[in-house]
């Protein structure tokens, strides 16, 4: 695996579309809107579980969809700070 496609800079196999045209397209556009989260809100077990994924798949070779199931299981809200890496379409 290449040094771009392991770790946080690991593409989902296909970007997780956000409502304001925004997408997540890697594990750290993810870790960054949930750590970016406040902390009452982001220590929610949910929000943990989806961390808890993604630092999993960004250490492993293991798939993405296990993060990307994670992370969708919850609604996502778009605040432009919480969104400094993610890519417009």
């Amino acid at each position: 695996m290449s040094e771009r496609s392991s770790g946080w800079s690991r593409k989902f196999d296909e970007p997780i579309a956000l409502a304001d045209g925004g997408k997540f397209v890697t594990l750290l556009d993810s870790a960054d809107y949930i750590t970016g989260l406040p902390s009452k809100e982001s220590a929610l077990p949910e929000w943990q579980a989806a961390i808890e994924a993604l630092m999993l798949i960004a250490k492993s070779s293991g798939p993405t969809m296990f993060a990307r199931i994670g992370v969708q299981g919850w609604p996502l809200r778009v605040a432009p700070n919480h969104l400094r890496h993610c890519r417009k379409k």
